[in-house]
């Protein structure tokens, strides 16, 4: 998104259309109506247990879901996409309707990739094998960024490179599902006549999957609407600027799914080998391990941002920086709130995850009403900060309470060292702050990128240094659970 996002944003206008439209695409990420993760939880129980036709008929059961509702959704954004303006307060042209109407309706038809993605991510995933299908879609995707040389080059085909990108996204996940059967001799036509529904499993994951999808509404509410609400409101011009935001957190969302799904897939199989000091022993690895991975880049790249949007997008874009400010931290503490959110969804707490799933959206959208008035479109960046901090004691309690560990001994053994950290990697960054290039350019960017990388590593070896409980974990292998 780095390299394709200053060819798209060329237009702001458009930019915001195509913004909008893609956010359509949440509706289809939810569309298994809560019933993924406790799929992935059981299927993975089965799988540590040797299970595989239980297993199987769990993801042939998750999959038929997600059919009838993706086939659902893609009627309702079809008859969108010839009704856009319900999505806008304002066109400036028809030929910006035009491009509504095409990139909706290009959504629609690729909408089934999704139940193709969700499956592909389960088979993997249970194995702890995410990585394979995540090569394939890495060579995908730069297949999508060097096609940003064609559509963008002296002319602005965002349809086209719309339509490009997701017919690849279909192609490669085709492929991945093929290499599962050979790499798995994974029973494909056992699977196809397992898409139906089941009775069984649907009495043994809708408990969790009620509750899941209550969580998921509010999620949608606090994380997904915000441009769609933008859109109606202040128009399509300020949706591209808030944008920018949302790649920022999107990025940052997507590089911590990679880091903590593969725990999330482990701690369903200690649960389904009722494993306590195992997954214990997890979840004191992974906090300890991946706070300089989250706080270090975070307070580095917040540090930076201004030049970053500056030499990025440019100019015109210089109101996300603010906004850019807030996602990131919005991050900060992903070594607490993520492994806590892992442990709640493992054990099954649903009164306390629909309790925050309220809590997020209705504190969100109170301080968004109240502040939108006085900050503008700020106060949607800002107010999902906020809803974070107030969360972070209550995770923080959980998942220590659970590992019986003190909160201040917690402080010392990890907040002490990881605070120097910050200092040494800001330290470095003042004192070459007057030399980074403000001016948009690829080149800029990238100088600007590897002096926030350096920035990272003087951090990194400042916390390895000072940091005893890191280097001990290191030592015993991170992978080794």
């Amino acid at each position: 998104m780095f390299i394709v996002v200053p060819y798209l944003s060329k237009d702001p206008a458009v930019y915001g259309i195509y913004t909008v439209c893609l956010s359509v695409t949440i509706f289809l990420a939810y569309a298994d109506l809560g019933f993924l993760y406790p799929g992935n939880k059981f299927a993975a129980e089965c799988y540590a247990r040797g299970e595989r036709e239980n297993e199987i008929e769990i993801v042939g059961f998750i999959t038929y879901i997600l059919i009838i509702f993706v086939s659902i959704l893609s009627i309702l954004i079809i008859y969108i996409s010839y009704r856009p303006e319900l999505l806008f307060n304002n066109f400036i042209n028809h030929e910006q309707i035009r491009i509504a109407h095409k990139l909706l309706l290009i959504l629609a038809l690729f909408a089934p990739i999704i139940v193709i993605q969700r499956a592909v991510e389960m088979i993997y995933g249970i194995r702890l094998d995410n990585y394979i299908y995540q090569s394939i879609l890495i060579i995908s995707n730069l297949i999508k960024i060097i096609s940003v040389l064609y559509f963008f080059n002296n002319k602005y085909q965002i349809v086209e490179y719309y339509l490009f990108s997701q017919s690849l996204s279909a192609v490669a996940l085709i492929l991945i599902l093929f290499y599962a059967k050979r790499k798995y001799n994974y029973n494909m036509k056992y699977l196809l006549r397992c898409v139906k529904f089941n009775r069984q499993i649907f009495n043994k994951t809708k408990k969790l999957a009620f509750s899941t999808i209550f969580l998921l509404a509010t999620q949608i509410v606090y994380w997904e609407i915000d441009s769609i609400v933008i859109a109606k409101y202040y128009g399509a011009s300020y949706v591209a600027i808030y944008s920018i935001g949302i790649t920022v957190a999107s990025f940052l969302r997507n590089i911590f799914s990679v880091l903590y799904n593969p725990f999330n897939a482990r701690i369903n199989h200690f649960i389904g080998q009722n494993n306590s000091e195992g997954l214990k022993l997890m979840l004191d690895k992974i906090i300890v391990l991946t706070i300089p991975i989250v706080v270090l880049p975070i307070c580095v790249l917040f540090f930076a941002s201004e030049n970053i949007i500056m030499t990025w997008v440019g100019i015109s874009y210089q109101e996300s920086i603010d906004i850019v400010r807030f996602f990131l931290l919005c991050y900060l503490f992903s070594f607490i709130s993520y492994p806590a959110s892992m442990l709640l969804m493992a054990h099954q707490k649903n009164r306390q995850l629909i309790f925050i799933g309220l809590f997020m959206s209705i504190i969100y959208w109170l301080g968004i009403f109240f502040t939108s008035s006085i900050w503008g479109i700020n106060s949607f960046a800002i107010f999902k900060f906020v809803v974070g901090i107030l969360l972070l004691p209550y995770y923080a309690y959980y998942l220590l309470r659970f590992l019986n560990i003190q909160v201040w001994k917690y402080i010392l053994r990890l907040v002490k060292p990881i605070i120097i950290s910050i200092l040494f990697s800001l330290l470095f960054l003042l004192f070459i702050k007057e030399d980074l290039p403000n001016t948009k350019s690829t080149f800029s960017l990238f100088v600007v990128l590897i002096y926030c990388g350096i920035g990272i590593i003087i951090g990194f070896i400042t916390y390895y240094v000072l940091s005893d409980e890191f280097r001990k974990h290191l030592k015993l292998r991170f992978f080794h659970f």
